[in-house]
């Protein structure tokens, strides 16, 4: 679900927000930011520069307080403004006059801040949940550290961890809210990023990130580098080493096909001498044999011969 709309005419008084329903007022909060300007004082006061003779007004419905932010006046409640250390403070200054009213001066962002920080407020965890879009996000995480809501704190810098933030953003918000745990892996990202550093994102880094960053950069690159000539060394040795075993695999393969074929010849040409020896040695037997029959045969002749004329 989107962000509410907290402006609507009917505003139920009592709804129950996400973040904390039960956090106290004066939660101990390390994260305040002591330069957040902020100031007890009546509705018609006024600063020139901030303040015009006729606010613009934003009605919660049923309101106990008025809480001015530049030249807007949010009539609020104190149950949700308490959650805040400082404010809480300011609505305990404001408890023995009549009207129950505080100013707070902040720049151009300011409205716009409050304006996101309620929307976070006032959100229902009956008609949640709620999908915040970044701008909320860091508002609410802004006014959360400068007033001293540590709930609140957490739950935005929890859900801008999941959001889709630049690296440039991640760092301009770490170094606004102290958060110091996403500065390295956004100096990482962009000191590894293609692209180059732009102008706008110098401006943004400063010239020590700055030049810090380009170092990086270039140790990048100069790793990428390196990894890349290793990576073509190893493919060339292993192109080299595939080429070779193929090469020696083919050379044993014609080696083995040129053995056979000589075995092969060899038990054919023994076979074949084998066989016209023992055709020949038939014959003879053969031969032999017939030359001798024809012997006994003439002898035999001549013996019936012989006797014949006896």
């Amino acid at each position: 679900m989107n962000s509410p709309d907290i402006y609507s005419d009917v505003v139920i008084s009592d709804i129950s927000e996400p973040l904390d329903i039960g956090a106290a007022a004066g939660e101990p909060n390390s994260h305040i930011d002591n330069d957040a300007q902020h100031k007890e004082e009546k509705q018609e006061s006024s600063s020139p520069h901030m303040l015009s003779d006729i606010p613009n007004v934003v009605d919660m419905g049923q309101s106990d307080i008025e809480l001015r932010v530049n030249n807007t006046i949010f009539k609020t409640h104190k149950h949700f403004l308490v959650k805040f250390t400082r404010l809480g403070d300011m609505i305990q200054n404001t408890a023995s006059k009549s009207t129950s009213s505080i100013t707070l001066y902040r720049d151009e962002r300011g409205v716009d801040d409050i304006n996101n920080t309620f929307k976070v407020l006032y959100a229902s965890a009956v008609e949640g949940p709620f999908n915040f879009d970044t701008p909320v996000l860091i508002s609410a995480l802004r006014i959360s550290s400068a007033y001293g809501f540590d709930r609140m704190r957490d739950f935005a810098i929890q859900h801008l961890e999941k959001a889709s933030l630049g690296a440039i953003q991640r760092i301009q918000l770490a170094r606004e809210f102290g958060l110091l745990s996403w500065e390295d892996p956004a100096y990482k990202e962009l000191s590894e990023r293609e692209n180059a550093i732009t102008e706008e994102e110098a401006q943004v880094l400063g010239f020590a990130a700055f030049a810090k960053l380009a170092q990086a950069r270039e140790e990048h690159k100069d790793k990428l580098k390196k990894e890349q000539e290793e990576k073509a060394k190893k493919e060339a040795e292993a192109k080299a080493k595939k080429e070779a075993e193929e090469k020696a695999r083919k050379e044993a393969e014609v080696k083995a096909k040129k053995e056979a074929e000589e075995k092969a010849k060899k038990e054919a040409e023994a076979k074949a001498k084998k066989e016209a020896e023992e055709k020949a040695k038939k014959e003879a037997a053969e031969k032999a044999k017939k030359e001798a029959d024809a012997k006994a045969k003439k002898e035999a002749d001549e013996k019936a011969k012989k006797e014949g004329k006896k």
